[in-house]
């Protein structure tokens, strides 16, 4: 990919991170309200409860949601990263990338580190992700097979996809 097509990549990506990091930002803030008028809310939607604690500790369930949406709207080849720090090997952290841009909607759980991460990071090259060793990279498949869930946590990923994807879409 020439560096143009990397630019134009970014330039694409960067208002569907924005318009998802708002979205995830409205469940964290409406969570309890979200869930107690949910009259199909799913059994197992505690699952995905940690989003409401949202960036922090979340990197698995936002990657998942947002690499299924690019997945189904053009973007394919998007992929879940998994890595781990290799200053702290128990530290463990899930983004997403497509081709050569790396796209992080929870980097800001990192406090510590310095320099600071963005809330949203869409860019060409690894740089924040540099200090992560990748341990494997997950394409998205239809109906979340690839994670082997159960019946009721798949209806929960569905139940909060279809509200991430309400809340991304007014934006």
């Amino acid at each position: 990919m020439s560096d143009h097509e990397t630019t134009a990549l970014v330039s694409r990506l960067l208002p569907i991170a924005t318009r998802f990091r708002a979205a995830l930002e409205i469940l964290k803030r409406d969570w309890e309200q979200i869930v107690d008028d949910a009259d199909d809310r799913p059994r197992k939607i505690s699952v995905f409860g940690i989003l409401q604690h949202y960036p922090w500790s979340c990197c698995d369930k936002t990657t998942l949601l947002l690499v299924r949406y690019l997945s189904e709207n053009g973007y394919p080849e998007a992929l879940c990263v998994n890595g781990y720090d290799k200053r702290k090997v128990s530290r463990r952290h899930t983004w997403v990338r497509v081709g050569e841009v790396h796209i992080d909607l929870t980097a800001d759980q990192f406090k510590r580190f310095r320099p600071r991460p963005d809330p949203i990071i869409v860019t060409a090259g690894l740089q924040f992700h540099s200090r992560f060793k990748v341990i494997d990279e997950v394409r998205y498949t239809a109906g979340w097979a690839v994670w082997k869930w159960d019946a009721d946590c798949i209806a929960a990923a569905e139940w909060l996809y279809e509200k991430v994807m309400r809340l991304a879409e007014d934006k």
